[in-house]
Order: C-alpha cells, then structure tokens, then sequence
C-alpha cells in the first residue's frame, strides 16, 4: 500500500469528536502558540495524559490555521523538492545500481535521491 493510499485512508476514517469542533476558533494563532509552549515548559507530560491531549489537540490547530494542504495535493506537486537534475538522465537500472551501491556505503542521502529519481521515473507508481 502506497503512503498516499493510506493517508486517503486515513481521512475517509477519522471522525472527530463533536464537541472538540471549533474549540479554538476565537483564538488567534499567537495565543495558541504561547499556550503550547506554556504547556511544554510545564513539563513533560506523559502520552494519554490531559496535558499531552491538550498539547497534541493545539498543534493540531496551528496546523489547521496555517493553511495545511490536503494530503493529494502535498503528493501531487512536491514543490519543496529542490531538484539537481544529477539523475535526470540516468536509465531506471543504471539509479538501482547507484542506489545499491549507495547502501553498501550507508549513504542514506544518495539512496533517498535515487529512490525519489527512481519513483519520478516510473510514473510515481501510476499505472
């Protein structure tokens, strides 16, 4: 299953809680953001605890107020890639190679490259 096909997934099954809808509309995103880090200075605060609830429940809604993109359109266009153009002219087996070779030296940034060259050269998984 494709990283896309589970964020799709993800967004047909979620159902939020009724009562948390709109529970920050009147705050602006400063306010949210000093109450986020008034609770982080508060102290660690343990996963299903009331604080990381409220912790998890604000950056949630810094998110949502900046303009998130829906999960299709961040995989759509990947802007925020800067593109070098050192594997556009590469064959598919020839970046396999590159990238096999790129293991064996445990250089996890050549393999990120040449899986993202490779994945842009196949059709990004389309059939």
């Amino acid at each position: 299953m494709k990283v896309k096909d589970i964020f799709e997934k993800w967004e047909t099954q979620v159902t939020p809680h009724g009562e948390k809808i709109g529970m920050f509309n009147g705050k602006t995103l400063e306010q949210l953001h000093a109450e986020l880090n008034s609770l982080k200075k508060a102290g660690p605060h343990p996963e299903g605890s009331p604080g990381h609830t409220k912790m998890k429940e604000l950056e949630f809604a810094i998110r949502s107020k900046t303009g998130w993109k829906k999960v299709g359109e961040a995989w759509e266009h990947p802007a925020h890639v800067k593109h070098t153009g050192q594997n556009t002219n590469k064959s598919i087996a020839e970046l396999e190679h590159e990238k096999a070779n790129a293991k064996k030296r445990g250089d996890t940034k050549a393999m990120r490259q040449k899986n993202f060259a490779i994945r842009a050269k196949s059709g990004w998984g389309k059939a």
